[in-house]
């Protein structure tokens, strides 16, 4: 345990040096308690390198690439830590200065969402038939076979919550679950499966539109996108529709795992740029990977955000 302890902090001295003597652009980027990054970017050679501390996973990667060149993607662990050793290490970072302390890392008063509970409640196809009460509600929709229930069940961290099935278009219903007693999670229907015949894809469609449009309680609809796929025709359409009818969204891409950290970053920003050319202000977006855990706590977060100003 004391080598892996040395090298991770062999790991931040490395980082000192790099931030003394430097010539690339620094970036900092961070989740507290979740993760603390720091990015080196060679703009000679376009080379992009990154270092991520997982206080989930409690490892130290390094992250090297450059976005135009999937080959030359790397990514290594080099150093493992305790939960014990957490502290330490943290306070070791904003000693070497990688870190603002003030900004990033307040050791008081960090409320990061923990999911205490999560429980089904109800399934129904009538907006009337959904639980009463004030509670907000967080709803997720998406194309059949985007993730949804596996994205579901990774942010409540219980495998078997949302039904998750090989066959496309399986979820039919307005899902219900309670979570921490506080807030709805709602599974809605997804969209866009070709092989359902026209007379039930227009009674998905009244389910959806009737939730999204009548359901007071409904605080934001998170839309999930397939990382992996250029904007689609059904999805673009899905957006101006809910723009059309103020609705508020945000939008979750997901299988990031399936694609280099490079790839995936292109791909966003290809993917909002489109959205860009019709949006004069484009809505939050959230990376996401059901298999890594990646983003469980920035959505998560978002949601606490927005509970604490109801």
């Amino acid at each position: 345990m004391k080598k892996l302890i040395a090298l991770t902090l062999a790991v931040v001295a490395l980082l000192c040096c790099l931030v003394g003597c430097s010539e690339g652009v620094k970036e900092y980027d961070k989740t507290p308690l979740t993760s603390l990054t720091y990015t080196q970017v060679d703009y000679n050679g376009g080379f992009t390198t990154e270092y991520l501390f997982d206080f989930e996973k409690n490892i130290v990667t390094r992250h090297s690439y450059l976005p135009t060149d999937d080959e030359n993607d790397r990514m290594e662990t080099l150093a493992e830590f305790s939960d014990e050793q957490e502290k330490t290490l943290i306070d070791k970072l904003y000693t070497y200065g990688l870190f603002d302390i003030k900004k990033e890392y307040k050791k008081k008063n960090i409320n990061n969402m923990e999911i205490k509970s999560a429980e089904f409640v109800v399934s129904n196809t009538k907006v009337d038939l959904c639980p009463k009460g004030n509670l907000p509600e967080y709803a997720f929709i998406g194309r059949s076979n985007v993730g949804k229930s596996s994205l579901i069940n990774m942010l409540t961290r219980k495998p078997k919550l949302a039904m998750t099935s090989a066959t496309p278009g399986k979820t039919l219903l307005i899902n219900h679950f309670l979570v921490n007693k506080e807030w709805y999670l709602v599974d809605l229907p997804g969209y866009g499966y070709a092989a359902r015949g026209k007379k039930q894809v227009d009674k998905i469609q009244k389910i959806i539109e009737d939730y999204v449009l009548e359901r007071e309680q409904m605080t934001n609809l998170f839309v999930l996108i397939d990382i992996r796929l250029e904007p689609q025709k059904i999805d673009l359409e899905f957006f101006e529709w809910l723009g059309e009818n103020g609705v508020p969204f945000s939008i979750i891409f997901t299988k990031a795992d399936k694609l280099s950290v490079g790839k995936a970053k292109a791909n966003v920003n290809a993917y909002m740029n489109k959205l860009g050319e019709q949006w004069e202000e484009l809505p939050p977006v959230f990376i996401s990977s059901s298999e890594n855990k990646t983003g469980r706590m920035e959505i998560l977060d978002y949601i606490d955000s927005i509970n604490k100003n109801l």
